[in-house]
């Protein structure tokens, strides 16, 4: 086993109090959704220019202009959008939203972010080979190292 203290965070679950955690896709960003504190404010350029969207590895702790501490959440705006379009491309969110009295079409969606998975696992080679004689290993369980540029068999 190797890295198994690591997590990697999705940046955009649905944020109810009380409520489910949904993952909000990452799609919807790719079709034009924007992160917006409580004011509407667009606000990852902040961070840095090249930040339309929110790393998976890290929150960026957003503080609202007037000083105050985090917030509990953001918002994903897809509002400018074709209402059809984003009903047809993203039924699941729709629902998912709905049930809590949002229309996405209409209302921004909170969201921040939430453990998604573990990034370690079984350490494998590159094409999943274990340490183990005849034991391989695939998906999510493994631990590649491929993301550090580790090519080496069992480092």
């Amino acid at each position: 086993m190797r890295d198994m203290e690591f997590m990697q965070f999705h940046p955009t679950v649905l944020y109810i109090a009380g409520g489910s955690r949904s993952l909000i896709t990452e799609a919807i960003r790719g079709e034009g959704g924007r992160l917006v504190d409580k004011d509407g404010i667009r606000f990852m350029s902040a961070y840095d220019p090249r930040w339309s969207s929110p790393p998976r590895r890290r929150e960026p702790g957003h503080r609202q202009p007037d000083g105050e501490d985090a917030a509990p959440c953001v918002y994903l705006d897809v509002t400018h959008l074709d209402a059809t379009f984003v009903k047809q491309r993203f039924p699941g969110i729709a629902a998912a939203c709905q049930q809590f009295g949002i229309d996405i079409t209409k209302d921004r969606i909170p969201v921040r972010p939430g453990a998604h998975y573990m990034i370690g696992g079984v350490k494998v080679d590159l094409i999943g080979r274990t340490s183990i004689p005849r034991l391989w290993a695939a998906g999510e369980v493994t631990s590649s190292g491929t993301a550090r540029g580790q090519s080496s068999r069992f480092q």
